[in-house]
């Protein structure tokens, strides 16, 4: 049978296998995959040819996509190298346990994510660099050379198809929770968001007035960052009017977590915190005084965060939670010496000669930056769950919260819902609201 299947008949005389490999090439991998639709998906089971299959290619008749998909949902396990962009591509059926995330894979025992960008032909890189705006890009790209790339990238990650999830946390609600904010978008305010934002490409993520982020999913201690077409979502200016480019249709509430590393801290060590802010909790024990000033409150907080990662100043050592927390950090660096790997929260395994200059402070950070991410993960899964039968809308996280646009339709007992899922896990939520991200105000 020949490489390219552009014909149903053939591809109906594929028979189904326990495991297979597909990689979806969109029409232009530089838009946002929401803006975008597979040009062709390439199809390998190890040992075998591996195969093409046209669905929108100069080159080729084209497939039906939805033949394609129901072909490919024969296969036991399904191997791919980004599952989120998958969904975006394919739709939500390849959101299940048997559709393997490869690139997570690599960074089950790895700080090492996988470097694939050699496998790019001179052709293609011409071109993308030449009409990198083009809607139909991949399509002008010869789907000789599409095959070539394909090959060699997958001898690259053949290794990691003998590899199976450690837990479907990582490879279920990691990935579905962020791929449900990102479909929502958020709405911007034209001229506040040009007077910032200067996008040398607006057509890759810019559709009307909504803004598409985009998490990257594929960094070793889990946490996500989100960064898309020249914008970094997650560390938006919060100083100069930035964040009025970002507006609601309805109301913005933003959910946050208050003294959230602090109190995941507390899960470690077992030591429980009130429900008044840990900052208030902590700060009479800095200055021996029951009320603060404002002053003393930004104070206490200053003094925390410098000590949360074990540099903690002698003159608190006799403050419990500060004891609990040193001999914690001091037994996890022994404990991590002694196994020869630092095991997250999730259950990713990070092996101890991979990291550069393993202090006790560095592998504490590494274990809370894990632990923020998943019980975000969990907490955020239950509230888009919760949120599916109303028209209010999750549309952006960052590491402690996240931004609800609420709908004038929906009944506002829904936001103290919101709060309560949030807290579910130990946690104190503190709400803000405003017509734009920049104008928040304490409730």
């Amino acid at each position: 049978m020949f490489w390219i299947i552009d014909r149903e008949q053939d591809l109906e005389m594929i028979p189904s296998f326990k495991k297979c490999y597909i990689n979806v090439i969109p029409l232009n991998s530089y838009y946002h995959p929401t803006f975008t639709s597979p040009s062709l998906i390439y199809f390998k089971v190890d040992g075998r040819k591996g195969h093409i299959l046209p669905i929108n290619h100069n080159d080729a008749f084209s497939l039906d996509l939805e033949v394609v998909k129901k072909f490919i949902l024969r296969h036991k396990k399904i191997y791919v190298l980004n599952k989120k962009e998958i969904i975006h591509y394919l739709g939500d059926e390849f959101r299940g346990e048997n559709i393997i995330d490869i690139n997570l894979l690599q960074l089950q025992d790895s700080i090492k994510s996988l470097d694939v960008s050699s496998t790019k032909s001179t052709v293609t890189k011409y071109l993308e660099k030449a009409f990198k705006e083009q809607p139909r890009l991949s399509s002008s790209i010869p789907i000789t050379k599409h095959y070539e790339e394909q090959t060699n990238l997958f001898k690259i990650i053949s290794p990691l198809l003998n590899k199976e999830p450690i837990n479907q946390y990582y490879n279920t609600d990691y990935i579905n929770v962020l791929q449900r904010i990102e479909i929502k978008g958020i709405l911007t305010e034209q001229k506040e968001f040009n007077k910032h934002f200067q996008l040398e490409h607006p057509e890759f993520s810019l559709k009307g007035n909504r803004i598409f982020t985009q998490y990257n999913l594929y960094n070793f201690t889990s946490r996500p960052s989100n960064a898309f077409n020249g914008i970094n979502f997650a560390a938006l200016n919060k100083s100069d009017d930035t964040r009025k480019s970002f507006k609601p249709l309805g109301k913005l509430f933003e959910f946050d977590y208050d003294g959230y590393h602090l109190r995941l801290i507390g899960k470690l060590i077992n030591y429980e915190f009130s429900n008044e802010s840990v900052h208030i909790t902590l700060g009479r024990m800095y200055f021996n005084k029951e009320e603060l000033t404002k002053d003393e409150y930004k104070e206490s907080k200053h003094i925390s965060f410098r000590q949360m990662y074990g540099n903690i100043y002698k003159e608190y050592e006799h403050i419990e939670f500060f004891k609990k927390t040193k001999k914690y950090i001091s037994d996890l660096y022994f404990q991590t010496k002694k196994l020869g790997y630092l095991e997250l929260k999730g259950g990713r395994r990070i092996q101890l000669d991979q990291i550069d200059n393993p202090t006790p402070a560095k592998l504490f950070n590494y274990l809370i930056q894990s632990m923020e991410t998943y019980y975000n993960v969990v907490s955020i899964k239950k509230v888009l769950d919760y949120l599916e039968s109303f028209k209010s809308n999750c549309i952006l996280y960052t590491y402690d919260s996240i931004l609800i646009d609420f709908d004038y339709e929906d009944n506002k007992s829904i936001l103290l819902h919101v709060k309560k899922l949030m807290e579910e896990e130990g946690m104190k939520i503190n709400i803000s609201y405003g017509n734009n991200y920049n104008t928040l105000k304490k409730i």
